[in-house]
């Protein structure tokens, strides 16, 4: 039997070498989350913080420069489309496999998870090119921020303003960060004690889901509308 089958009642361990699509959504569920040490290790770390970084779909802001930016419709917005490239590349840009968090068994356990409509991805494209995107995990009416990555400038906070108006669409409550940057604090990322953490977690991951499906080729100015009419 899987040693972590009476989860999510009992605690995982601090680090393991075991790691299953089944194993992650548990973890999930009680505030863990895993990091690898490296691209090549096969040691899994679960952590939780003891102040977690969240997005407050109630206070998500977007800053007058970004508005800018989205009318201009540099980047073509897509969803769903390429998630295992936008997981490979938040593992490799800048050469980052030496010491990236994301081993070879969590691109394809997320990848799974992909293919079951847990994981999701946006993605911003630049004729044909992927250029940015992030990827996450929806529980609930929680999404749980992975990673992101950027090839032009401003590509992944064009997907995380995405992001968040599709999620405050679809009355989703947060985006769980993990933690907090200078860059996630201009949208509205704060730090909340992991207590509090959990119980906004319990109440959100009780509700069902309805993720999204973008049309194809959505522009980011397609997006702000989308967030002026809904704000």
């Amino acid at each position: 039997k899987n040693i972590y089958q009476k989860m999510p009642s009992a605690p995982l361990p601090t680090h393991s070498k075991t790691l299953s699509s089944d194993i992650i959504l548990n973890a999930y569920k009680i505030g863990l989350f895993p990091m690898a040490d490296s691209y090549t290790s096969s040691t899994i770390n679960w952590i939780e913080p003891k102040q977690r970084g969240i997005i407050d779909l109630k206070e998500f802001h977007i800053p007058k420069k970004m508005k800018s930016l989205m009318r201009k419709n540099k980047f073509t917005i897509k969803t769903n489309t390429s998630l295992k490239a936008v997981i490979n590349l938040c593992a490799s840009v800048d050469n980052r496999k030496t010491n990236t968090w994301i081993n070879k068994d969590i691109i394809n356990c997320y990848a799974e998870l992909g293919r079951s409509n847990i994981c999701h991805c946006i993605e911003c494209w630049y004729n044909e090119d992927l250029v940015g995107g992030l990827y996450g995990l929806t529980i609930g009416k929680a999404f749980f921020g992975e990673s992101m990555f950027s090839l032009v400038d401003n590509a992944s906070k064009i997907a995380l303003l995405s992001l968040g108006i599709i999620l405050i669409k679809y009355n989703f409550k947060f985006i769980d960060t993990q933690f907090i940057t200078k860059h996630l604090t201009q949208f509205g990322a704060k730090e909340i004690d992991k207590e509090d953490y959990i119980k906004l977690l319990n109440i959100s991951i009780k509700n069902h889901n309805n993720f999204f499906k973008l049309p194809t080729d959505m522009t980011s100015s397609d997006l702000l509308h989308e967030f002026n009419q809904i704000s």
